[in-house]
């Protein structure tokens, strides 16, 4: 990857799936781990933050399962940033309480909150809650809001939810950053689950149409996420999806973690086209970076 003049080849930016388990049954979920499903002894996993640091990670970001069932995600998220990372969680909302924000919140720089549909029935169509998930996350948001976290959503747009208006959703959310996905089919972790709620290529640019005029909002479809991400394992092996499914290197504790990088597919043009660098600029700590006032098109 080119940064000005250099030529990066480090893991920049890691989404670590170090917790394979979860609370919900999204149909459409990657990230299942059937074929792993346990991870690295707590003593190991707390020695991954300075071992990415160490190979050039500027960036980590706790993703599952849900990782906010995980007991140690607050030691996860002293140790990366002590060791001096970015630091970002990806959940469903679990776990979000005043308790825990008064403990962690200072090593937390941003959150990722996952909602796919402004309809708390077509959540849980998708398996995503038991017919309360927009509620649940429109007490959370407000919830990091009084902790002033910086907050993204993050949606899957699916053949229950490409014809929806999802304006009025995100205007209440209020989010700095809005990331838009295509559902993506990976052998081994939803197909079989899935394929009802494909869509083509056509009817992901119709829900892109829809809601262009959002200027928070970062669109990727299949062809932009395949291999633009840097993804570790539970057990500490990297692993991509460029060939419709999970592919790992070796350990990062066998071979080091340059090593397992080199072993997996990053296509980093992708990583820049999307955004990706997006963390080295100063985040507000605020949630006005998008209110609504808008000028459609």
């Amino acid at each position: 990857m080119k940064r000005g003049n250099l030529e990066i080849k480090k893991p920049i930016s890691v989404n670590w799936h170090f917790w394979p388990w979860c609370n919900m049954k999204c149909r459409f979920c990657f990230a299942t781990f059937n074929d792993v499903k346990k991870v690295l002894p707590k003593k190991m996993a707390l020695c991954v933050p300075k071992m990415l640091r160490d190979a050039g990670t500027e960036k980590i970001t706790f993703v599952g399962g849900e990782p906010m069932l995980c007991p140690y995600l607050g030691e996860l998220l002293i140790e990366a940033k002590k060791q001096g990372l970015k630091t970002k969680i990806v959940s469903n909302g679990t776990g979000f309480t005043k308790e825990f924000l008064i403990k962690y919140s200072q090593f937390i720089d941003q959150v990722s909150l996952s909602i796919d549909s402004a309809s708390n029935q077509i959540e849980k169509e998708l398996g995503r809650g038991w017919g309360a998930h927009v509620d649940k996350i429109l007490k959370v948001s407000k919830l990091l809001k009084e902790f002033h976290i910086p907050m993204q959503i993050n949606t899957t747009v699916t053949k229950l939810t490409y014809t929806e208006d999802l304006h009025e959703l995100i205007k209440a959310l209020q989010p700095f950053r809005w990331k838009v996905f295509q559902v993506l089919k990976i052998e081994g972790q939803n197909d079989g689950r899935v394929e009802e709620l494909l869509i083509t290529k056509t009817e992901y640019e119709e829900f892109k149409l829809r809601h262009k005029d959002i200027p928070i909002a970062v669109f990727e479809d299949n062809e932009l996420i395949t291999g633009s991400y840097i993804m570790l394992d539970p057990v500490g092996r990297f692993f991509d999806d460029t060939t419709g499914k999970h592919v790992y290197s070796e350990s990062i504790f066998s071979v080091g973690v340059q090593k397992a990088f080199s072993q997996i597919t990053w296509e980093s043009q992708k990583f820049l086209k999307r955004g990706g660098l997006y963390f080295q600029s100063p985040l507000k700590k605020s949630f006005n970076s998008y209110n609504g006032n808008i000028i459609r098109s």
